[in-house]
C-alpha cells in the first residue's frame, strides 16, 4: 500500500525524479546484498524464523515512519530500511515455506504465495486510491492505515520464547488437495 504513495510522498518534501531513482535502485541493491546473506546465515544455523520476524518487523517499522518524513532523504532512508527488511526475511522465509511442504507440492505452494503476494499489493494499491480519491483522507493517514494489516498477519506468528507451535507440518492438508475445486469441504 505503500509503494504507490511514494512519488506523492517525495513531491511532498520537494524531492525530484532522480530522488525517486536513487531511493528505489539504492533500496534494491541493498534488498539484494541481503538476500545472499540471510540465505546464507540460514544454511549456516542462523534461526530462520528470527530472521523472518526482524526482516518483517524492520519493514513494518520503517513504512508508517514516512508519515512522519520531513525531507527527501529520511524518505529514501525509511524506504532503504524496508528494503532492508526484504532483504532479511525474503531467503529464510522460503526456507521454511520448503521445509514444510512436500517436494510433489513446492511449485504450488510458491506459486500460491507469489499470487497471494500479488493479490495483496493489488488490493493495498487499490485501498490507497479509494482512501485518496473517494474518502479524500489525507496521505499520512492512509500512510498510517497501511500499516494495520501488517500487524493482523504478522502479530500471530510471534510467540514468547520457549512457547512451542501447535501446528506441524503433518497437520496440514495437502495443498495439492485444498487447490482441488472438485473437493467437499466438511
Amino acid at each position: 500500500m505503500i509503494y504507490p504513495l511514494l512519488p506523492e510522498l517525495l513531491s511532498r518534501v520537494g524531492a525530484t525524479a532522480i530522488s525517486l531513482g536513487l531511493m528505489e535502485g539504492l533500496a534494491e541493491l541493498v534488498s539484494a546484498i541481503l538476500k545472499v546473506w540471510s540465505g546464507r546465515a540460514t544454511d549456516k544455523g542462523s534461526s530462520p524464523k528470527a530472521l523472518v520476524v526482524a526482516g518483517y518487523g524492520l519493514s513494518s517499522t520503517a513504512r508508517p515512519l514516512m508519515a512522519f518524513a520531513t525531507s527527501g532523504p529520511m524518505i529514501i532512508g525509511l524506504r532503504i530500511a524496508d528494503r532492508l527488511g526484504k532483504g532479511i526475511r525474503g531467503a529464510p522465509r522460503d526456507a521454511i515455506l520448503a521445509g514444510v511442504t512436500p517436494p510433489t507440492e513446492r511449485g504450488l505452494a510458491f506459486g500460491v504465495h507469489r499470487a497471494m503476494d500479488n493479490l495483496g499489493a493489488f488490493f493495498g494499491g487499490g485501498v490507497a486510491f479509494i482512501l485518496l480519491g473517494a474518502a479524500g483522507l489525507p496521505l499520512d493517514t492512509v500512510v498510517l492505515i497501511s500499516v494495520s494489516p501488517r500487524l493482523r498477519f504478522d502479530t500471530p506468528f510471534i510467540r514468547p520464547a520457549g512457547v512451542a507451535s501447535t501446528i506441524r507440518p503433518s497437520t496440514f492438508e495437502p495443498l495439492s488437495a485444498m487447490m482441488n475445486p472438485s473437493r467437499t469441504i466438511g
